[in-house]
């Protein structure tokens, strides 16, 4: 299955200009918060027309036990009212399940191996 073509056939742009604010050491040391908007580069301020991507807020905080790993936070404000509901039902009744499913295995086998 191409995801690319499944991505451009709900209104995924396939190019997009953003600007990142990043606040180190927020709300804690070693910690870092960060909002990211849709940018028009040419007019040089937020691109509100931007029929996909609004937002998007994060904190990045260092993982407790693994140098190499950080723990992600956030919540992305998007607009995917391009596709039928239809598509998006059978999506999300495609996808979700099995990812939900492989990322349950996935935490078992880390805390199996004593990785959590």
């Amino acid at each position: 299955m191409n995801f690319h073509y499944l991505m451009r056939l709900v209104g995924v742009p396939s190019e997009m200009s953003l600007r990142i604010v990043v606040l180190h050491d927020t709300p804690d040391n070693g910690v870092k918060t960060f909002a990211c908007i849709p940018w028009d580069g040419k007019g040089g301020a937020i691109d509100a027309t931007s029929k996909f991507f609004q937002m998007a807020l994060g904190i990045l905080k260092p993982h407790e036990s693994a140098d190499d790993k950080c723990v992600y936070t956030g919540i992305e404000r998007v607009q995917i009212g391009m596709a039928p509901d239809w598509l998006l039902g059978w999506m999300a009744a495609s996808f979700a399940p099995k990812y939900m499913l492989g990322m349950v295995d996935r935490y078992k086998k880390a805390k199996r191996d004593g990785k959590l």
